[in-house]
């Protein structure tokens, strides 16, 4: 049986020297494009393959905001049902709007976050 070094498909190793400004901006730029290892950043960035599909750490904040909103919108959801559980009332119409105006900017800070314009 063979060990999993030897049936790697990437078998070539290929040696770079750089000064440690060098490496220090390398490290920066692995770092900023969400890389794991330094070997899938340079294969991403020389021979322009897809980036790799974990997210930047810019791209989390803001996943991380839209997740924030998209918490408020559930509470006042949550508080619009129990207004109408506990009295029989349907929500007015305005925290209705509020709550669509809330949704459509979730839409927007997703479409935003994918790159993709509304």
């Amino acid at each position: 049986m063979s060990s999993g070094t030897e049936t790697r498909k990437r078998q070539q190793l290929l040696p770079v020297r750089c000064t440690a400004e060098e490496l220090q901006e390398l490290r920066a730029a692995k770092e900023a494009g969400g890389f794991d290892t330094m070997a899938d950043f340079i294969r991403a960035r020389c021979l322009r393959t897809r980036r790799d599909p974990r997210v930047s750490l810019a791209d989390r904040q803001q996943f991380a905001r839209i997740l924030a909103q998209a918490g408020k919108i559930g509470s006042n959801i949550n508080q619009l049902a129990r207004v109408a559980n506990t009295h029989g009332e349907l929500p007015a119409a305005h925290a209705l709007e509020s709550i669509w105006q809330e949704v459509n900017a979730i839409r927007s800070a997703l479409m935003s976050a994918l790159g993709r314009g509304d």
